[in-house]
């Protein structure tokens, strides 16, 4: 799991983008604190609140008995664990990922603790983990508070596509000589099987993903059979994956990464997936650094997709005036992810004023897959219910 989580926070985008190459640095976040205008509104935005003495002596109280716990009481989460210093690997003191991405500050005696404050947080999406501690198993819960959105499932067999028509099958196509090639997923629908003139292809950054959103999708009666799903993974450099993948996906840093990368999505990619057929639509999809990506390649190449699939978009930049008259968007964020969630907001605007239909989904959890399976899934679902709104 510990190893899991490294490749998370490689794609999650935890860390700024400026983060060192060794995990020991890693400058994490901690949670916004509350603020006495945030209380008077009524914690409409999620903050980080100080323990007070009753919660000190009742997370004492918790600590005796288990070594992670969590409560929930109307609009506060705290949670309480025991960690001895020696299992803390970096960073000094317990961090949470990735729904709340936080420190748990210590109380002494290898306790620590943190609260946290929403005005929905009864009705929050949770999966909670500990993510720098060397035994992550006594570190971890989930909380579902609402029935409105999906819960994601990691049980999920791969026998849920076959029984549905679906045909999953792996590739390494090669982005360029310099960069070398980069594992590809592909999972096509039932009736694309042998044409892609009638279906809907969606190009993803996030490939490591997408059989998990997919599989979900699906198991949620999701009839996927006219679309075909290309996931590109990211690099297998482990050591260098966050960089590379901040290079290829964001404008601005590294700039040959970003346009190889981009020529591989849009030029041989859809030829190799592709070949001469045109499809219905094509769409851009992502989450995180992945999301801008996303936002970024229907803002550069208009005349390639149809619409994009933007999930908690990281940092962006409106460098074009291009219209993206009657393109399809559809954005979100968690909202216990305030900074991806502005985000996505300003990027709504900015969409709209540009002539795209947007579709906004918010979800009342954080940086992770709670957040990202809902926005995928109600994305599929209105895909369903419309036309295109333009061939590519």
């Amino acid at each position: 799991m510990q190893q899991l989580l490294m490749v998370l926070i490689a794609a999650f985008g935890l860390v700024n983008s400026s983060f060192a190459q060794n995990k020991e640095e890693f400058p994490l976040r901690d949670f916004t604190k509350c603020s006495v205008e945030n209380k008077n509104a009524g914690y409409t935005k999620p903050c980080k609140d100080e323990l007070n003495s009753t919660d000190i002596k009742e997370s004492r109280e918790s600590g005796e008995k288990q070594p992670f716990s969590f409560a929930i009481q109307g609009d506060t989460l705290t949670i309480t664990a025991k960690v001895a210093a020696g299992d803390i690997t970096f960073a000094g003191k317990p961090y949470l990922c990735c729904d709340i991405q936080a420190y748990l500050d210590p109380l002494g005696n290898d306790l620590y603790a943190a609260k946290f404050r929403w005005h929905d947080m009864d009705k929050s999406l949770l999966e909670l983990r500990l993510f720098n501690v060397a035994k992550p198993s006594n570190g971890n819960a989930t909380y579902h508070g609402s029935k409105e959105f999906l819960v994601p499932r990691n049980d999920i067999d791969q026998s849920v596509l076959k029984n549905a028509g679906m045909v999953l099958t792996e590739h390494a196509f090669k982005i360029s000589q310099e960069f070398g090639a980069r594992m590809v997923t592909v999972i096509k629908g039932r009736a694309c099987l042998q044409n892609l003139t009638a279906c809907r292809v969606i190009y993803m950054a996030d490939g490591q993903s997408l059989a998990f959103l997919v599989k979900n999708a699906v198991l949620n009666q999701h009839d996927l059979s006219r679309f075909v799903f290309v996931g590109i993974h990211i690099a297998e450099a482990k050591e260098k994956t966050n960089n590379i993948r901040i290079d290829e996906l964001l404008f601005g840093y590294h700039p040959a990464r970003y346009d190889t990368f981009m020529h591989f999505a849009t030029v041989t990619l859809i030829h190799e997936i592709e070949g001469k057929d045109i499809p219905l639509a094509r769409y851009s999809a992502g989450y995180s650094n992945g999301g801008a990506w996303a936002y970024d390649m229907l803002l550069a190449r208009p005349d390639v997709f149809s619409g994009a699939i933007v999930m908690s978009p990281a940092e962006w930049k409106s460098r074009t005036d291009t219209r993206l008259t009657e393109r399809r968007v559809f954005i979100g964020a968690g909202h216990l992810e305030s900074g991806f969630l502005a985000n996505a907001r300003a990027m709504a605007a900015d969409l709209r004023s540009r002539g795209a239909l947007v579709q906004e989904i918010y979800v009342p959890s954080g940086h992770g897959m709670n957040t990202w399976t809902n926005i995928w899934s109600r994305s599929l679902l209105a895909l369903l219910d419309s036309a295109p709104a333009r061939r590519p």
